[in-house]
């Protein structure tokens, strides 16, 4: 009898690609291109062996795994992944998974970019009611709240998930901070407050004082400390850290290309073009 082999990922040449060498070694091959189309055939037969992304739009691999094991489905499952270390593989499946809450995009996509470069996997809604139901629907690790929200205000959700006896830590996100709802949201056990306007510094503040990490190791790499800094607008510090990585390493391409992101981003052109050029060198060369 032939065994059933499903592929999820959102990469097209990748599904081919082990289409073709499973149908080769007898497999008859099913594939999804996002994770809830993945699980919705999951849910829908049985297969004898899963092809599973991490990273994947719709629902992530580790929430297809955590639902398919939690359903009692126990197929075996190999993970796709983009992490270069079996270390890092097992942060990406132990990645803690935060939910944003607000009804305002800029603060949702800076708090979600703040969250992803230290290791969180983020969801986000954008009122009141999509948020409720989100909570309802899966388990998170921290949530991240607007107080005023359009459907169902955000010390209601507290109130309902409190008396569910959902007990997840929660940030109030609020631009009114007074006395009366920062009594209410205590006793709902909010953890801490961010006020607009705040900062991705202010924000990684607030989770240090509170001993929040996304992954069990904090990503102190090169690139990520980069990123912060580019976030942050400290071109400065940026510069200054891929100088002293240059001193270290100056056969290392990678940090040439990064100059040339903070020189872009500094509006130094000439600059930008130059260390690209160097960085062509280098891709050439490898």
């Amino acid at each position: 009898m032939q065994k059933k082999a499903l592929i999820i990922d959102d990469t097209k040449n990748i599904r081919l690609l082990l289409a073709k060498c499973l149908e080769l070694d007898g497999w008859e091959v099913a594939s999804a291109r996002d994770g809830k189309e993945g699980l919705d055939m999951i849910y829908s037969q049985q297969y004898d062996l899963i092809f599973l992304d991490i990273k994947l739009p719709e629902i992530s691999g580790t929430e297809i795994l955590r639902r398919m094991r939690s359903s009692g489905i126990q197929v075996p499952v190999i993970v796709i992944t983009a992490y270069p270390t079996i270390k890092n593989a097992v942060e990406g499946v132990m990645q803690k998974k935060a939910l944003i809450i607000d009804d305002t995009k800029n603060i949702r996509l800076l708090l979600a970019k703040c969250l992803e470069l230290d290791g969180w996997e983020v969801s986000s809604a954008r009122d009141g009611k999509e948020g409720l139901d989100m909570i309802y629907g899966q388990q998170y690790d921290l949530i991240f709240l607007d107080i005023k929200l359009p459907e169902i205000s955000g010390t209601e959700i507290l109130r309902r998930i409190r008396s569910s006896g959902i007990l997840v830590p929660v940030i109030v996100i609020t631009a009114y901070p007074t006395i009366k709802n920062a009594v209410d949201c205590t006793r709902l056990g909010v953890v801490s407050y961010l006020q607009k306007p705040f900062t991705a510094e202010r924000l990684r503040m607030v989770l240090k004082d509170l001993n929040i990490a996304g992954s069990q190791d904090e990503r102190s790499d090169l690139k990520t400390s980069v990123e912060r800094a580019l976030l942050d607008n400290d071109t400065a510090r940026a510069g200054r850290l891929l100088r002293e990585a240059l001193a270290e390493d100056p056969s290392d391409g990678s940090i040439y290309m990064m100059l040339s992101q903070v020189h872009a981003a500094m509006g130094d052109a000439e600059n930008a073009e130059k260390f690209l050029k160097v960085y062509e060198i280098f891709k050439i060369g490898g």
